[in-house]
């Protein structure tokens, strides 16, 4: 992947065991995937779980290779391909002459070029209007049609500092990184950019950085974050999916089950929010709407009377979302009182667990232990 561009029925198989994998299918078993995969490998600041493209991926890879062949004078196959390709630009080289390395990085070579910068110094080498010296990576030419605007003058071009011959060889910068140094991660940045996989918008984007930032366990905040995309499979999103053809509540039968309704409005919910919240907090409380719901309280509210009150939410809100799926395939029903006792415990046993990981300065080796087992009633599988 480092060296070769994949074709992309590879790529394609790699990123289907990726999903199986997410979703929970193994072999020839298909799950129900609840979000878009082009969502989920969006970075997390986006919305997405920060999984990667796998062609993006192999493209980022190659870039490197392309970006040492711009910097790297003094390696051996940098000498080895200029001598047998030349000194101009590797998209030139034409293709029945070239290696098959090479015509993999020629694939990504304007990614390359768009992303590197010049640091101008004796003017020497970068060209005034074909190169991206300046730090919005413009191009003068592609702007000359018309007049230079005014931005670019006097903000950009004459903040620049004039070439000067004792400033010594004009240098090569990757401009989509803050140090100038080229990395990976940076350069599928660049990729995903381009293709409009980095949407996020403003408002979003607190939402997803409080959802990612929740300390407890990681199954409920994947569960937040599901939550937050409102893709619960609710029988209101099975209907939406065309796998149902009623949207009712299989708890309480009196109205639609969307997220809102079994995890805050549905009478056993309700019945466990009006338990734990303080009594001026309640009204305010039922009436937001799903987004700033989840955002008003994963934020730390010290007004609740709990110390933590964000971890809280996403305990219970998980909590009754189980005792749900428990009520419509098992048949079980969840008593107030009982599953107030569950939350409780179940918070007890969190903070033993930091409690522990506190002593061990933050380590995790308390997790071969038996702290875990005699918490949770399980243990980290032995090897």
């Amino acid at each position: 992947m480092q060296s070769a561009r994949l074709p992309n029925a590879i790529c394609e198989g790699l990123e289907k065991r990726c999903r199986r994998f997410v979703w929970g299918g193994s072999g020839d078993t298909r799950k129900l995937s609840l979000v878009k995969w082009n969502e989920v490998c969006q970075a997390r600041r986006c919305g997405g779980l920060g999984l990667k493209r796998q062609r993006l991926m192999n493209d980022a890879l190659l870039m490197k290779l392309g970006w040492k062949y711009l910097t790297d004078h003094n390696a051996l196959w940098v000498h080895v391909w200029k001598a047998k390709y030349g000194d101009g630009p590797l998209s030139a080289v034409p293709g029945h002459r070239s290696s098959a390395v090479l015509q993999a990085v020629k694939k990504v070579w304007s990614s390359v070029v768009k992303g590197a910068r010049w640091a101008v110094c004796n003017s020497r080498t970068a060209m005034f209007w074909m190169d991206r010296w300046l730090p919005s990576g413009t191009v003068l030419l592609d702007v000359a049609v018309n007049e230079v605007p005014a931005s670019l003058l006097g903000r950009t071009i004459a903040a620049t500092p004039p070439p000067h011959i004792n400033l010594g060889r004009d240098r090569l910068y990757w401009g989509p990184f803050p140090t100038g140094k080229f990395t990976t991660r940076s350069a599928y940045e660049l990729l995903a950019d381009d293709q409009n996989l980095e949407l996020a918008t403003s408002d979003k984007q607190q939402l997803w950085r409080v959802v990612w930032r929740w300390l407890g366990p990681q199954h409920i905040r994947t569960f937040l974050w599901l939550l937050t995309k409102n893709r619960l499979l609710t029988n209101e999103e099975r209907r939406r999916r065309h796998l149902a053809a009623d949207a009712l509540c299989g708890v309480c039968s009196q109205a639609d089950e969307s997220a809102l309704h079994v995890l805050r409005d549905c009478h056993l919910a309700a019945a466990i929010w009006m338990k734990l919240l303080p009594s001026d907090y309640r009204a305010s409380f039922f009436a937001l709407q799903l987004d700033d719901w989840v955002l008003s309280n994963l934020m730390p509210r010290p007004d609740h009377g709990y110390t933590q009150w964000d971890r809280t939410f996403g305990v219970v809100v998980w909590k009754i979302w189980k005792w749900r799926n428990e009520h419509i395939f098992q048949g079980k029903t969840k008593e107030v009182e009982c599953g107030l006792r569950e939350i409780l415990a179940y918070i007890e046993g969190l903070d033993k667990v930091r409690e522990c990981d506190k002593k061990l300065g933050g380590s995790r080796r308390f997790l071969s232990g038996g702290v875990v087992m005699s918490i949770f009633g399980f243990g980290c599988p032995a090897g």
